[in-house]
């Protein structure tokens, strides 16, 4: 379990790991102190803490949700692959690789209905 002071320290060396502009660190308190860094619909959080091969780093998963405003998108759809790396950026681009798998099908099922019914797009 995190002290405050550890999940920021853990937090910030998190959130310097990220790619691009918008990332956001949160810091909150749940039976112990727990950090997350967000940007829009992604959110990378810690996995397991110390489960680097050598326990030196905490490793992270990536969730996905449908909410670009908010902290969290608690109450709408969320997913993740149950992927976990110590590299943030590994989790984010596993996500988006099976989520592209996903959104793919949904095209050709889509596609495959306007065809059958001659519906056009």
């Amino acid at each position: 379990m995190l002290t405050k002071e550890q999940a920021e320290q853990r937090g910030n060396l998190l959130f310097n790991k990220m790619r691009g502009e918008g990332w956001k660190l949160r810091v909150w308190e749940n039976f112990g102190w727990h950090y997350s860094v967000y940007n829009g619909a992604i959110n990378v959080h810690v996995a397991t803490l110390g489960a680097a091969p050598d326990g030196s780093e905490d490793t992270f998963s990536c969730l996905m949700g449908m909410d670009r405003d908010k902290e969290r998108s608690g109450g709408h759809p969320e997913w993740t692959t149950h992927f976990s790396s110590v590299y943030p950026i590994e989790v984010i681009l596993d996500q988006i690789r099976e989520a592209r798998k996903v959104l793919n099908v949904y095209i050709k099922a889509v596609e495959h209905i306007e065809g059958v019914m001659g519906i056009e797009p």
